[in-house]
């Protein structure tokens, strides 16, 4: 696993999920929704429960880039930012 420079990675995994985003929607605070390609990324980070929207499988990925498949049910937030994809489904 990489550890250290997290602003590093931070910054490299947001270029790669959110690069040509075409808007943005802050929905609260620690949890904000992108458009890119046509379909939803979320970053949430923080405390509180996830966005009523997000349900199903998802591709979580950390700020590292690293990839996770899981339900939406077993997502937990903390300090560090994700980025969440819905799995299968367009919007």
């Amino acid at each position: 696993m990489l550890t250290g420079r997290p602003a590093y990675y931070g910054l490299k995994t947001l270029i790669e999920k959110l690069d040509k985003f075409t808007s943005a929607e802050k929905l609260a605070e620690g949890h904000y929704r992108f458009m890119v390609g046509g379909k939803s990324i979320y970053v949430l980070w923080g405390s509180g429960k996830i966005p009523e929207e997000i349900i199903g499988e998802v591709l979580i990925t950390d700020i590292y880039g690293k990839e996770t498949r899981t339900d939406s049910s077993a997502i937990s937030l903390t300090e560090s930012p994700i980025f969440v994809e819905s799995i299968g489904i367009t919007d």
